[in-house]
């Protein structure tokens, strides 16, 4: 191992030729390829179904807690967001980055975001429908 080489071709080109001939190595690594490549594709094709169907009725799904936090700071100011969840992370010097660290530390703070974020999203949705 002490070359160190990241492409491993050459290597195993060289390990089986001296056990065989080369050309059926050449043959053998063709189709190797070939079949990891057409692998690739078939899985890449196919969406992956745990991770969809975990994920399907999750409307968080993608969405960063630092753009839940914006959103909300925005939409309900500091003042607002304090009233709401009584959290000190928005009443004493509030800033994106200590509620951050703050939500990333305390699952019940976190949780609660989330839900005054979906409740926000709701709100928004019927206020449009309305008018």
């Amino acid at each position: 191992m002490a070359d160190k080489n990241t492409d491993n071709k050459p290597k195993t080109l060289k390990l089986k030729a001296q056990q065989g001939s080369a050309e059926k190595v050449t043959v053998q690594v063709i189709k190797a390829k070939q079949t990891v490549t057409q692998e690739a594709k078939s899985k890449s094709n196919k969406p992956n179904l745990r991770q969809t169907s975990s994920q399907r009725n999750n409307p968080l799904h993608g969405i960063t807690l630092k753009s839940i936090v914006i959103e909300l700071q925005e939409y309900y100011g500091w003042e607002g967001l304090a009233q709401k969840t009584r959290m000190n992370c928005f009443k004493s010097n509030p800033s994106i980055k200590s509620s951050l660290t703050f939500l990333r530390k305390t699952d019940w703070a976190r949780d609660k975001i989330e839900q005054l974020y979906l409740f926000t999203q709701r709100e928004i949705q019927r206020a449009r429908k309305d008018k």
